[in-house]
């Protein structure tokens, strides 16, 4: 005996008895009540029972025979519910069943093994797919990133043909669904940190969200992106005012740069403020690099690191406006406000105007002063001792009577 409950455009109760040869059914569905006919919903309850071994018994007689001839339990209140007669080609026609023996139950070790190797195993979906033919550039965009004032990337993507040569580059047309399906290791690291993590309003990551065509990097994110992309041998700069030029950039293995000022004399004998690059004997002009961001030094056919990052508002005045130039007159002036100024970076000036740097060690002071008489109507009396009490303050008594 055997209870059910199959699920289709409702949920339908299914029964059925085995005895004496006869497996009788029964559906509440309308397709078996009012036609009489075997239905999609006990052929499925048979399916899922054999599955399990429930059949075994009815499966093990020599001849099978269905029918609908079992006498349902009901109250007075069923009295007026139809029976289901079926056909008598259908109900009394004794077919042979052949039973396929059921295979006997895997040990657990095995079941999970075969599921890590069918993972493991499924076919990539063709959506994901990437053309072998096609590469992808990164570009640094020169107009972009002057006019911006950032570090801008521009993602793009171009195929090779059958003779050898490549095609136009076009603004790369990506899905995140496709980054991790690309047949190279830097291409899925550099864009997936591209990708970020950004959620939606449902609080889950867009799979076929594309990928922006451009890019402002931040300089912590800079720095670890643009060697990788460098390193790729296929990432280019594209000129200003040369929208078609691609120049490959090739990574600076060397030191850092660093960044220095030099207060010298001009032509007509003023006090000129420059700058410039240096990194052991070797020096670069502050005009030289096309490119300055936070951390790095583009030229035309190379990126380099470039140290202290502090100094980026000195950089960026000083490659717009080439010096900060003062009178003669006032150069002593114009010195002092340098070596006061915040964040100044190493200063080299003529032997003339050489400065010596002291540091000295603060002495403790104690201040006596009138009481304030900004609460009170009448001024406290002449010789008043304000102290302001610190833990470690001792003696003011003696002194209070000395003065």
């Amino acid at each position: 005996e055997l209870h059910a409950r199959v699920r289709g455009s409702q949920t339908y109760d299914v029964e059925l008895h085995f005895r004496d040869g006869i497996l009788s059914v029964w559906c509440d569905c309308p397709y078996f009540v009012d036609n009489g006919v075997p239905c999609k919903h006990f052929w499925a309850t048979i399916l899922a029972a054999e599955a399990q071994g429930a059949l075994s018994v009815a499966a093990s007689a020599p001849q099978l025979v269905l029918g609908n001839d079992f006498e349902l339990p009901f109250d007075d209140t069923d009295l007026h519910t139809p029976k289901a007669t079926w056909r008598d080609s259908v109900a009394r026609s004794r077919v042979p069943v052949t039973i396929r023996p059921r295979a006997p139950k895997s040990p657990s070790w095995q079941q999970q093994f075969s599921q890590i190797v069918a993972s493991g195993s499924r076919p990539t979906a063709p959506e994901s797919t990437w053309p072998a033919k096609r590469e992808v550039l990164y570009i640094v965009d020169l107009a972009t990133c002057l006019s911006s004032g950032g570090l801008y990337l521009a993602l793009e993507s171009r195929d090779r043909k059958k003779d050898g040569s490549r095609t136009r580059p076009k603004p790369l047309a990506m899905k995140r669904s496709q980054i991790q399906r690309l047949p190279l290791t830097e291409d899925q690291q550099v864009l997936s940190m591209l990708a970020g993590t950004m959620t939606y309003a449902y609080g889950y990551l867009d799979a076929y969200e594309r990928l922006p065509e451009l890019s402002m990097l931040p300089p912590a994110l800079s720095a670890i992106l643009v060697p990788l992309m460098v390193r790729t041998g296929r990432c280019y700069l594209r000129p200003q005012n040369e929208p078609e030029a691609l120049l490959p950039l090739a990574w600076d293995d060397g030191e850092a740069w660093s960044f220095g000022l030099e207060l010298g004399k001009t032509e007509d004998g003023q006090c000129a403020l420059t700058g410039f690059f240096h990194r052991g004997e070797e020096r670069m002009k502050l005009t030289a690099p096309v490119l300055v961001a936070p951390g790095l030094l583009l030229t035309r056919d190379r990126v380099a690191r470039c140290a202290q990052e502090a100094s980026f508002e000195w950089i960026s005045a000083l490659r717009k406006q080439c010096s900060l130039v003062a009178p003669e007159s006032e150069k002593d002036q114009f010195l002092t406000a340098l070596l006061c100024s915040r964040n100044l970076p190493p200063l080299t000036v003529p032997e003339e105007m050489r400065y010596q740097e002291l540091a000295s060690i603060p002495a403790p002071r104690l201040k006596i002063s009138q009481a304030p008489t900004r609460f009170r109507r009448r001024a406290p009396a002449s010789g008043a001792l304000v102290c302001l009490r610190r833990p470690d303050c001792v003696g003011v008594r003696s002194l209070a009577g000395r003065l």
